[in-house]
């Protein structure tokens, strides 16, 4: 039976530094592919490899919707506004809204672009959106129902916004020192450690 650790600093400071280690090649080709212009070809190609590197699983259709409709209606800019701002609800609407531009809800890629938009394109007043994904919900279902005296289902978090609320109650109780940005790390390491569970292929 596996034994999932609470979160400690020495955890997650170890988790987060294995992250940067295995997946320096793929952070650093969407830093730099993030960090070109808002053109229909840039986002397109943005879109493009954000899904090949992060496993999306968005079909390639859906892929050239979603990133006309960001051009069209300048969503870049909308991201990044918005998430200079404190309102849940308002970066919550805003990812459920992209994600609908493809043939159906494509969240976790919703959020991971919205997230790679502010850290590429305005780290220092940005605060990224939670990356939501399959990693990212088990690691908060787990810690909030073995930790926290909860229960809550990978079901209840698949809408971003109660995912949302989830992660910030983990983050706020075990990771207020650490960014959106490594705790992701971290809880994506969670579910992926060998030392806290088989590896998620």
């Amino acid at each position: 039976m596996i034994q999932y650790k609470i979160p400690t600093n020495d955890s997650i400071d170890e988790k987060i530094k294995k992250f940067d280690s295995d997946q320096r090649e793929k952070e650093a080709a969407l830093q730099f592919i993030f960090e070109q212009s808002g053109t229909e070809e840039a986002i397109l190609a943005q879109a493009y490899l954000l899904n090949a590197l992060y496993s999306t699983h968005v079909d390639y259709d859906s892929l050239v919707g979603i990133s006309k409709a960001i051009y069209k209606k300048n969503i870049i800019d909308k991201i990044i506004t918005i998430g200079r701002e404190s309102s849940i609800e308002k970066k919550c609407k805003l990812v459920q809204e992209i994600a609908g531009y493809g043939k159906k809800s494509y969240v976790s890629f919703a959020s991971k672009f919205c997230n790679w938009v502010c850290l590429a394109r305005d780290n220092q007043n940005c605060k990224s959106y939670p990356i939501s994904d399959c990693n990212s919900r088990k690691a908060i279902c787990i810690i909030n129902n073995s930790f926290m005296g909860k229960s809550i289902s990978e079901t209840i978090c698949n809408n971003y916004r109660d995912f949302f609320l989830a992660y910030i109650e983990v983050h706020e109780k075990y990771a207020s020192k650490y960014s959106y940005k490594n705790f992701d790390k971290y809880l994506w390491s969670y579910v992926n450690s060998e030392s806290d569970t088989p590896s998620n292929a």
